[in-house]
């Protein structure tokens, strides 16, 4: 039997915080992220995120290289 599972991607934060969401959520996210200019807190998905802070989005592929 085959487990179905969505695609993940990690919010990876520059104090080593590795947030897991789904690779849909994360598209959403990089949008609203291209959006903005400059550092600023975002409210995304019931948390709220300091973008200076954001190092990027990955791949499980490449937190795996990592």
């Amino acid at each position: 039997m085959r487990d179905i599972t969505k695609k993940q991607s990690c919010i990876m934060l520059r104090n080593g915080v590795e947030v897991w969401i789904d690779t849909d959520r994360a598209e959403k996210l990089q949008e609203c992220l291209q959006e903005l200019s400059g550092s600023k807190f975002v409210r995304f998905d019931k948390q709220t995120i300091n973008t200076a802070d954001l190092i990027g989005v990955f791949s499980p592929e490449t937190m795996s290289d990592l």
